[in-house]
């Protein structure tokens, strides 16, 4: 079976233990998800197996192999943190990785692209990222 040629990785949710200090730290700036959410979100979902299964949690996983990813993620958002290790795992363990932070940007700030120039900045630079991709093979 083929692998994927890449992927990119918009304000990802791959910590459902939620164990980042920026669940805490950025709670009062980020106006779309808090803890609390999140957690009931996680536990729902979850239904008693580990938030550290690697299927459930990417970062907890293998990320060797990987293809190329390009991870975008705004600084004012709660799952912050949670990107920034995986980009420093994911680097480690010689995955082609891509980060890009975008300050003063919510969780999926891109679906605001209608009126928000960061937004349509966001959308351009995945399509770079994409096209780089494409022209590879």
């Amino acid at each position: 079976m083929a692998s994927p040629a890449g992927g990119v990785m918009i304000s990802p949710w791959i910590d459902l233990a939620q164990s980042g200090e920026t669940y805490t730290t950025k709670e009062a700036a980020d106006p779309v998800n808090t803890k609390e959410a999140i957690k009931q979100l996680a536990d729902n979902y979850l239904n008693g197996v580990s938030p550290t299964v690697p299927y459930a949690s990417p970062m907890y996983g293998d990320l060797r192999g990987l293809p190329p990813i390009y991870v975008m993620v705004g600084e004012a958002e709660i799952m912050l943190s949670e990107s920034l290790t995986f980009v420093t795992q994911a680097a480690l363990a010689g995955a082609d990785i891509r980060f890009s932070s975008w300050p003063a940007m919510i969780h999926n700030w891109l679906c605001c692209h209608s009126f928000l120039e960061e937004a349509k900045a966001g959308i351009l630079s995945a399509g770079v990222f994409m096209n780089e991709l494409y022209e590879k093979q």
